[in-house]
Order: structure tokens, then C-alpha cells, then sequence
């Protein structure tokens, strides 16, 4: 039997209401991957059964999610310098069409203004101010921090769309404008997953575990200060984070507390 014939016989049999068939039939399908996805298309656009459209459509998300995770897998291994890259796998979970290039090229519009903005003898609170100013004055961007929101918000093809995200979606754009302008500004660790990023007073590369075999001390005596983007880049001393994220949350200060994070993390 040829690798068509079989297929065509698996899709026949996903009319077949056996739960023991139908999960047979699934993790053969899910075996050939993204060149079984035409075929799945063709049967959606022909189909009227309803049992055989939603299956269709399970076993089409569970090989386009097995083909973005491989991806990232590579990405994490081989690429994670290039921070936007990995970041651009995450938006194909939910825009499978999305535009590359597009994309690449609306972070390259904010990185060169940005870029012409930060021109000569600036200190780190006058680089910041700056950064801050073109990304939510001159691009409009705005946090959006309400439960419950729609997920396209956490997009960053989306970002640009909607010129409003949640906090994670900005921290994405601040995060890869930072690393392709070789600035020492680094998302870090802090409680509940919330989006903090610290100044440091020196380059580490993003990509490698240089990041996370920072001691404590070295953190702390290395940040000039903390750029909090829920509130659009407010500066914040050290004593300010301890206040705001650890001590009125209840939570301990301990030798992982702000530790700067690499790409993959």
C-alpha cells in the first residue's frame, strides 16, 4: 500500500465512531506530520460530518503544536541567539500564516528609531527614557493587565496590530530591541511571573548559561536600576522592586531574586 492509499484509508476511517479505532487512526495520522496537513484540508473543505470535521480539525492543531514544539526544540538548541526567531515559532501556534518578514520588519522600524534616538554620550536612566518614549508615545503601545483577556494579546505579530498587549507581549518587543542593539537591559526573575527588566552595567550574551550562573551578589551590585513596563518603563531602585514585588506579596528575598534571564527563560 502506498503512503496515499493509506492515508486515504485512515481518513476514511474517521468516520468510524470506535474511540479505540479513532485514537488508532490519530497517532498514525500525527506520525507523518505537517505532509498529511493538504490532505486533512481537502477532507475539511469537503466533509459535511460533523464528527468527521472535528476530528479533522483536533488532529490538524495536534500536528501543526508537534511541529512548533520540534521547532523550538531546535531553536532552543541551535538558535537562541536569535532571540526574535523563537519568538516568531511562538506566533505560528496561533497564526500558522504568519509573515516573517513582516514582523521583521516592524521590530527593525523601532529598533532604528530607537537606534537614532540613543545617538551619543547617554547615561543608562537617558537611554531608557528614550527607549520608553518611542515605545509608548511615538508606537502608541499600551499594557493591557485585565484577567480574562483575549490571547491574541499576547502575540507580538498582534502587538503591532492592536498597538496594545499584555505586559509579557511588551517585555517580547523591549526584550529583542534590547538584544539587537547590544544594550545590558535583561528581563529578571521575580515572583508570580510578573515583567520586570534590570540595567546592567555590562554585556552578558543572552544565549548561553553565563546569565544563570550569576551569583547574587553580582546581581545586585550590578544593575543600575529596574524598568517596570506595566507602568511604561517606570525606573525603579532596588528597594523600590523589594517593596512593590517581595515584601507587600509577602514573599522572601532570596539569591535567585532578580536574577537576569537568558532567551530560552
Amino acid at each position: 500500500m502506498t503512503i496515499n492509499s493509506e492515508v486515504d484509508a485512515l481518513l476514511y476511517l474517521l468516520e468510524d465512531p470506535d474511540k479505540m479505532v479513532y485514537n488508532q487512526v490519530v497517532r498514525k495520522l500525527i506520525s507523518y506530520g505537517p505532509d498529511v496537513v493538504p490532505e486533512l484540508e481537502s477532507l475539511l473543505e469537503t466533509s459535511n460530518d460533523s464528527l468527521v470535521i472535528e476530528r479533522v480539525e483536533r488532529i490538524h492543531h495536534r500536528i501543526h503544536f508537534k511541529s512548533i514544539s520540534q521547532k523550538l526544540d531546535y531553536w532552543a538548541t541551535h538558535e537562541s541567539q536569535k532571540l526574535l526567531k523563537g519568538i516568531s515559532l511562538l506566533c505560528l501556534l496561533k497564526y500558522p500564516m504568519l509573515d516573517f518578514e513582516e514582523l521583521e520588519f516592524s521590530v527593525l522600524n523601532v529598533k532604528q528609531d530607537i537606534s537614532f534616538a540613543i545617538e551619543g554620550n547617554l547615561d543608562p536612566a537617558q537611554i531608557v527614557k528614550k527607549m520608553n518614549r518611542i515605545v509608548f508615545e511615538d508606537y502608541g503601545f499600551r499594557p493591557v493587565n485585565k484577567e480574562g483577556i483575549d490571547d491574541k494579546y499576547y502575540y507580538l505579530n498582534k502587538l503591532f496590530a492592536n498597538k496594545k498587549g499584555e505586559v509579557i507581549n511588551l517585555a517580547m518587543l523591549y526584550a529583542v530591541v534590547a538584544s539587537e542593539l547590544d544594550l545590558p537591559i535583561y528581563m529578571v526573575e521575580v515572583p508570580n511571573h510578573k515583567c520586570l527588566f534590570g540595567f546592567f552595567k555590562k554585556y552578558y550574551k543572552r544565549s548561553d548559561n553565563e546569565l544563570s550562573l550569576l551569583m547574587h551578589n553580582e546581581v545586585t551590585k550590578d544593575c543600575s536600576f529596574y524598568i517596570d513596563l506595566a507602568r511604561k518603563g517606570n525606573l525603579l531602585t532596588q528597594e523600590d522592586v523589594k517593596r512593590r514585588f517581595f515584601k507587600n506579596k509577602g514573599l522572601s528575598w532570596d539569591i535567585h531574586s532578580l536574577r537576569p534571564l537568558n532567551n530560552i527563560e
